[in-house]
Formats: structure tokens, C-alpha cells, sequence
């Protein structure tokens, strides 16, 4: 894990996988906090440009990020595993592909083992050719539902013409949620 980092200006293109990922693990052998990812490039994603799996203390500000993959559903900020206490503020986020299911930013529930991710603030960015701009989706047992999330004047345009079922926003199995002032 990593303690206290700064991506900054950094510029990816063409990953055949994950752009940037900021991971903690359930057993608490390692953790990443107080990681903030600003004013970076990244773009080509086949999958995440940028993922906060379990980290906690976080935030992804002024990043651009474009998805490419051609199949399968993609995401270009992914917020899950117990994640807490992450802004996501500023960003772009351009969906590079009309073949393909992109989610602009994505808030989802556990898996292995991790609490809900909560106290996730979503402020101020800008989504364009996506399917879906917000997905919030925690698990269908209910049991960790994720919770105390803030979604806030961002803007979502240009859905992807590739899927019929485009939207804003997808809001499921979560709690404590303020949804104001999107377009």
C-alpha cells in the first residue's frame, strides 16, 4: 500500500488494463491512504483509469479520462471494496469508444471481505458518449449496502448511442444518498 502519494501530471495512453490503481487489501497487510490523483492524462483505458479498491483518504481532481475498450462494460472512475472518505472532483471523462458500456464513475459494494464503501463525494465533473454518467451499486444481500455518498453539479451529455438503456444515473442498494444540481 501506499501512505501519503501524489500522481501528478502524469500521462497514460493505450493501457490493456487498469490506468491507475489505488489498492488495499482486507487482511490489513497493506492499505493505501492519502493518495490523490490531479491533472492527469489517461486515456486508451481498456478497463479503470482510475481505481480506489479499499483505499481510504483519497481524492481524484482535474484527471481526464477516456475509456476505448470494444466489449463488456468499462469503467473510468471506480470507487469499491470499502473505499472511504474519496473525492472525485473535476474530472472529464470521455467515453472514446460507442461500442462498449462505459460508466463515467462508478461507487459499487464489497467483495472479499471489505465494510461498504461510504462518505464518497462526487463533485463537479463532466461525463460525454458514456451509458451511464453515476452508477451506484451496492450489494443485492443488502448487508453492505454503500452509504453517505454526495452527488453533485456534474454534467452528462452525449450518451452513448451503442446502448439503448443510457442514463444519468443508476442508484442501487445504497443508502444516504444527496443527488442535486446534474444535468
Amino acid at each position: 500500500g501506499v501512505d501519503g502519494g501524489l500522481i501528478h501530471n502524469v500521462h497514460l495512453q493505450d493501457s490493456y488494463g487498469y490506468g491507475i490503481w489505488i489498492h488495499s487489501d482486507a487482511s490489513g497487510n497493506y492499505n493505501s491512504s492519502n493518495v490523490r490523483v490531479i491533472g492527469n492524462n489517461v486515456v486508451g483505458c481498456y478497463d479503470d483509469c482510475i481505481e480506489f479498491d479499499g483505499a481510504t483518504d483519497c481524492l481524484a481532481v482535474g484527471n481526464t479520462c477516456g475509456i476505448t475498450g470494444s466489449s463488456g462494460i468499462m469503467t473510468a472512475i471506480d470507487v469499491w471494496n470499502g473505499a472511504k472518505n474519496i473525492t472525485i472532483q473535476g474530472n472529464t471523462i470521455l467515453g472514446e469508444n460507442t461500442g462498449n458500456h462505459t460508466i463515467a464513475i462508478q461507487v459499487q459494494g464489497n467483495d472479499n471481505g471489505f465494510p461498504a464503501a461510504n462518505n464518497i463525494s462526487i463533485v463537479g465533473n463532466t461525463a460525454r458518449n458514456i451509458w451511464k454518467g453515476i452508477q451506484l451499486y451496492g450489494n443485492t444481500s443488502g448487508t453492505s449496502d454503500i452509504n453517505k455518498i454526495i452527488v453533485s453539479d456534474n454534467v452528462f451529455a452525449g450518451y452513448s448511442s451503442y446502448a439503448s438503456d443510457s442514463m444519468g444515473a443508476s442508484i442501487e442498494y445504497a443508502s444516504g444518498v444527496t443527488f442535486a444540481g446534474n444535468i
